[in-house]
Formats: structure tokens, C-alpha cells, sequence
């Protein structure tokens, strides 16, 4: 690699930060941390990484954070399928959380007055 002034810094103008590699006074990545590593050891490869001990543990990073992504969207789905059944049972009792029909606050009680 040819001397030249590398200039590395965040950049918090937005959600989300940004990392920002500057290559003579010009930008010449913006990105995440782990992406701006990979470009900086191009830079001093010629362009080239090592694919082992660069790129195979980058991967696995980010395969494992796709794997929560994809069991986290996949808990949220049950939920949401979960919760529309709760609402449409509600919707069938009238609205009433017990299901009994009594609309009144009393709660603890098992008969009313009408019903001794």
C-alpha cells in the first residue's frame, strides 16, 4: 500500500452511528465497525483479505445475529397470533375479561343479590 493518510472516526449526524474511514482527505467507507476492519485490512493488502481469519469470523457474526433476528421475529409472530385469538374471544364475551357475563366490579363475589 502506497503512504497515504488514513483517517478513522464515528460519526454521530443520525441513528444509526456510522464509521467512517477516510482515505487523503476523502471518504472512502461508511459503514459499520466490523465492515470498516475488513476495509482496512484491504487497504493494507492490496486489496486482498484473508478469507480464514477476516471474513469466516465476520460471517459467523452475522449469521448468528440473523439467527436471533429470525427466532425473535418468529416469537413475535405466536404473540401477535396469540393475542388476535385473546381479542376475538373478548370480542365473543361481550367485552368481559371473565367470560361470565356479570359486567359489575365484583370480582370476589359468587353470587349477586338476584341470585340468593
Amino acid at each position: 500500500m502506497k503512504s497515504s493518510q488514513i483517517k478513522k472516526y464515528w460519526k454521530h449526524d443520525g441513528p444509526p452511528s456510522h464509521y467512517h474511514v477516510e482515505v487523503d482527505g476523502e471518504l472512502a467507507f461508511r459503514g459499520n465497525y466490523d465492515q470498516g476492519i475488513m476495509f482496512l485490512k484491504s487497504l493494507e493488502g492490496d486489496g486482498m483479505i484473508s478469507f480464514k481469519d477476516d471474513f469466516l469470523p465476520y460471517s459467523q457474526t452475522i449469521g448468528k445475529r440473523y439467527y436471533r433476528a429470525l427466532m425473535c421475529e418468529k416469537d413475535l409472530r405466536r404473540q401477535i397470533i396469540r393475542f388476535k385469538k385473546e381479542i376475538k374471544a373478548l370480542k365473543e364475551n361481550g367485552g368481559n375479561l371473565l367470560g361470565n357475563g356479570n359486567n359489575d366490579n365484583n370480582l370476589g363475589q359468587n353470587k349477586t343479590n338476584n341470585q340468593k
